[in-house]
């Protein structure tokens, strides 16, 4: 992702157009009233975790998937030439070799050439890294919200 903005990662993206506060993205807050508004999201909700976890397990190693896709992600040419503006919401699962497993658009940006950018960082983004050998899991399922916002564009 490139953009001559502030780093993507400091930032937030506007709750409306014409409104400048920032907002949490993707928090638990945010994700537990995104699964209430599209209810097959609501099934899976509780067997994965937001890109903005505060779970200290998790803190470092999403931070490095969080690098390695935002340094993967464009913002497509035709979108920011035509205005396109949009968040998406992504399901991804990463295996315990750092390969990716299943990934579900689970709500378009209503732009195609968006999701499919944000779907396209994701596979130019791997391999991660392996799991450190502390943890048990077989593999990390992850809910990311990718906002594409003229001037700024980040996962979190």
């Amino acid at each position: 992702m490139r953009s001559s903005a502030a780093p993507a990662s400091l930032q937030s993206a506007p709750a409306s157009p014409g409104d400048r506060r920032p907002i949490p993205l993707l928090s638990a807050q945010s994700l537990e009233k995104f699964t209430r508004a599209v209810p097959e999201a609501r099934i899976e909700a509780g067997r994965s975790i937001t890109m903005d976890t505060q779970e200290l397990k998790y803190l470092t190693y999403l931070a490095r998937v969080r690098e390695k896709v935002e340094s993967a992600w464009e913002y497509p040419r035709l979108a920011r030439h035509e205005g396109w503006q949009g968040n998406l919401y992504i399901r991804f699962t990463i295996r315990r070799d750092g390969r990716l497993g299943p990934v579900t658009l689970l709500r378009s940006s209503g732009w195609r050439v968006l999701d499919d950018a944000a779907l396209a960082a994701l596979r130019d983004a791997i391999p991660f890294d392996q799991f450190p050998q502390a943890w048990e899991e077989p593999d990390l399922t992850v809910t990311g919200n990718f906002i594409y916002s003229m001037g700024v564009w980040h996962v979190r």
